[in-house]
């Protein structure tokens, strides 16, 4: 094993599903001279795609936090074997579950507790919060002694993968979040499930992916309850093909679901709780109509978790909708007209470098072509960041109209990857990998045992899902054993 303390760090912060993926190929790509440090403040890795479900449907909660792998230090080529038999389909991936089945490879995966880094080889995973993004280390809520870590970690690269905020319905409490424990999440899903439980009129605004599943999984499972659906466009998923709506609106009617289309929520005059009781016993949308309920389920409002980077560059983060600019290569941008025409030139990449402890000013060097390429296939509205060493992926990143799910973070972390192995390498004879959105793709439950699916052109229905999702497919793609999913 390599003296730790001598190891160049890449740091990817976030583990899930861009984190995670980033992290795993680079403990299986990067020179033994670098190591991977995730740093995530959750024990497990939490199984976002679940929540939805599990917030309702008892006897399962505990599957939707996966403990948190140590790494493989198999070396492997730039595409590994897992990502070229995934990459025709990205709905085999296990964020849109029941989906692709991989063997375990136990020495992947390993239970880490909320106070102790999980070891693989020379790379780390360290449980703690970001407080603070300098522009060439971090600072931690907490220090490693134990690795010859204090506080203040130092990278030569990073890999931003702190995905969103949830909408208030999926939104844990500050005690929850504070813990980062599967007891503690665990718990927060129990307590999700008693509030819908006892409560027999029930809002729920918004009618993306979010809402349409709580909907359909409340009025499946409590058939007596008064469920309605309020959104405010004319038609459910509306960046997908029409005959989603149609098939998601027939099977919400067919349940009970009360839909509204074309009209808001009003709050002025209602007061929520943080779980979204309504002491007045009733809310008004933006039409006129009264609505009598016990509780508003907020499905909106997610939003991008940018505060540190925008501490850090203020200038790459959109202010209309908080997401982190970036060029094709996945490299923080910022969000202004490069100084000469439309396309970063070498004046100002090198300007943009000059900073950065891992580069030259020669225009030979590696992350130097990565910008200029990379900018020149970019929205014209950018220039390059002093940052060229910090990558963005997932759901806090501008990435040309992909969207923000986790089937694309998973994607990107490949592109992020590619190129900081290039740069790393000190590569000049490869062109760096950019990266253009496919098509949107869904898998959305539209009742305990359906779904509906579009990949592409192509919509299929599925009529036998699994009550718990086949949540143990994800666990297996991670590599965990799911002979005790209680860990």
């Amino acid at each position: 094993m390599s003296d730790l303390r001598e190891m160049k760090n890449v740091l990817v912060l976030g583990g899930s599903y861009a984190g995670g993926r980033a992290a795993r190929l680079l403990s299986q790509q990067l020179p033994p001279t670098h190591r991977v440090i995730l740093v995530d403040r959750n024990s497990h890795h939490n199984h976002l795609y679940v929540f939805p479900r599990y917030a309702v449907v008892k006897g399962h909660q505990h599957k939707a936090f996966i403990p948190y792998a140590k790494f493989d230090n198999k070396k492997t080529d730039s595409a590994s074997e897992e990502s070229r038999s995934l990459k025709g389909n990205p709905l085999s991936r296990p964020h849109l579950s029941d989906l692709h089945r991989v063997d375990s490879t136990s020495n992947i995966l390993l239970n880490s507790g909320p106070q102790n880094p999980t070891h693989g080889s020379d790379h780390l995973i360290l449980h703690a919060s970001v407080e603070k993004i300098n522009s060439n280390s971090i600072k931690l809520s907490r220090g490693f002694p134990e690795f010859g870590l204090n506080d203040e970690v130092q990278f030569e690269y990073l890999v931003y993968a702190l995905g969103s905020i949830m909408p208030r319905s999926l939104e844990m409490d500050s005690k929850t979040l504070q813990s980062g424990t599967k007891q503690s999440g665990t718990n927060w899903l129990e307590h999700r499930q008693r509030v819908i439980e006892n409560n027999n009129r029930i809002v729920i605004a918004g009618g993306g992916a979010l809402g349409i599943q709580l909907a359909s999984d409340i009025k499946n499972t409590y058939p007596t309850k008064d469920v309605t659906l309020i959104h405010s466009r004319n038609r459910l998923l509306p960046r997908f093909d029409p005959q989603m709506h149609d098939i998601i609106m027939e099977s919400l009617i067919k349940l009970g679901v009360d839909c509204v289309l074309e009209d808001r929520i009003e709050l002025n005059n209602a007061t929520l709780d943080f779980d979204g009781h309504v002491e007045q016993k009733r809310v008004f949308t933006r039409s006129g109509r009264r609505i009598e309920c016990d509780l508003v389920l907020m499905c909106t409002g997610q939003r991008p978790n940018t505060d540190l980077l925008k501490q850090l560059s203020p200038s790459s983060i959109d202010p209309a909708t908080n997401l982190a600019k970036v060029t094709r290569s996945m490299q923080l941008a910022n969000l202004q007209r490069a100084k000469e025409g439309t396309e970063a030139t070498t004046d100002a990449v090198t300007e943009a470098l000059a900073d950065t402890h891992i580069n030259s000013h020669t225009s030979t060097n590696p992350a130097s072509i990565d910008i200029r390429k990379s900018m020149s296939e970019s929205d014209s509205t950018l220039s390059p960041s002093a940052y060229p060493h910090i990558y963005v992926i997932g759901d806090a990143a501008d990435a040309y109209g992909a969207l923000h799910a986790g089937h694309t973070g998973w994607a990107q972390a490949e592109f992020a990857v590619g190129n900081i192995i290039r740069q790393i390498n000190n590569d000049t004879t490869t062109s760096p990998k950019l990266y253009y959105a496919g098509k949107p793709a869904i898998k959305l439950t539209t009742g305990l045992h359906s779904a509906v699916i579009q990949l592409g052109d192509d919509i299929t229905v599925n009529d036998n899902c699994p009550i718990d999702l086949d949540a143990a497919s994800a666990w297996r793609f991670s590599g965990a054993d799911t002979t005790d999913m209680s860990v």
